[in-house]
């Protein structure tokens, strides 16, 4: 007998605090045994698309006096403005969805003074 749609128990494991069991099927259908089939999710179905971070940076020493210095520089974070998945969804229902993303590109300046 197969279980489909069975309620919701409590579960420490699940970020929601409860847990759905899988569908599964034993094949049989009015008392006509058929081939067991167990779920229709694909395999690795869960894991997360690749992660990439195409970081820049440029920096400059400029020479003020003979002790004074002044660093200039300027980092790109996700040059390309990929969107790179930090999270997905881990419930058979929806699996593989992402639910978080990394941030976009940022761009970030900065002097700095030496002495």
């Amino acid at each position: 007998m197969g279980h489909l749609g069975d309620t919701a128990v409590a579960s420490r494991y699940s970020p929601t605090g409860h847990l759905i069991a899988p569908c599964w099927n034993d094949g049989v259908y009015d008392g006509v045994a058929t081939l067991a089939f167990f779920g229709t999710l694909g395999r690795n179905a869960g894991l997360m698309p690749a992660t990439i971070f195409p970081d820049f940076r440029i920096s400059r020493r400029i020479a003020m006096t003979e002790r004074v210095h002044l660093d200039a520089s300027a980092d790109v974070f996700n040059v390309v403005n990929r969107f790179n998945v930090s999270g997905v969804n881990t419930i058979y229902t929806q699996a593989g969805q992402p639910t978080a993303a990394y941030d976009p590109r940022v761009i970030q300046f900065g002097l700095k003074i030496s002495w």
